[in-house]
């Protein structure tokens, strides 16, 4: 019987660095993030969830592919900041994507009301504007790119 390993290499962001954050938003994440048990890159670490969560959450909602490199510096530059505004949210607020459907009452909480807060609005008009986050079907200026 052949063993499958899954190995984790030190993270790399995808999109944006934690300098890249830190010279539009303002902010250190590596100041704003406490130090976690691995030590040294916890804003990495942190970037890179927030960039699989929002490849997820389009992907999953969206039925989009995020080809980077065959983007326009419009789109890339808009989805760079969308992340940025996404990495805020999830510091601000935590990571709602995680909720267990019950509020503190344990009241069930509808699956569409976790949904529309998971992803920060600032982030969605920004990914809007990448064409990351529309529905239409076909190849318009926004999502001919995309290729799905």
């Amino acid at each position: 019987m052949m063993e499958t390993r899954v190995t984790v290499e030190t993270p790399k962001t995808k999109w944006i660095t934690p300098d890249e954050y830190k010279a539009y938003m303002g902010s250190d994440l590596n100041l704003r993030l406490s130090a976690d048990d691995m030590g040294s890159g916890a804003a990495e670490r942190f970037i890179l969830r927030v960039e699989n969560d929002v490849e997820t959450y389009i992907a999953s909602n969206f039925y989009r592919v995020i080809r980077f490199n065959d983007m326009t510096p419009f789109q890339r530059r808009h989805f760079k900041i969308g992340l940025m505004y996404q990495v805020q949210y999830a510091i601000d607020n935590g990571d709602m994507g995680d909720w267990s459907g019950l509020d503190e009452q344990g009241k069930h909480i509808e699956r569409h009301d976790i949904l529309n807060v998971m992803i920060s609005p600032k982030a969605k008009q920004e990914f809007v504007l990448a064409g990351l986050m529309s529905r239409h079907i076909g190849g318009g200026v926004y999502d001919g790119w995309l290729g799905n």
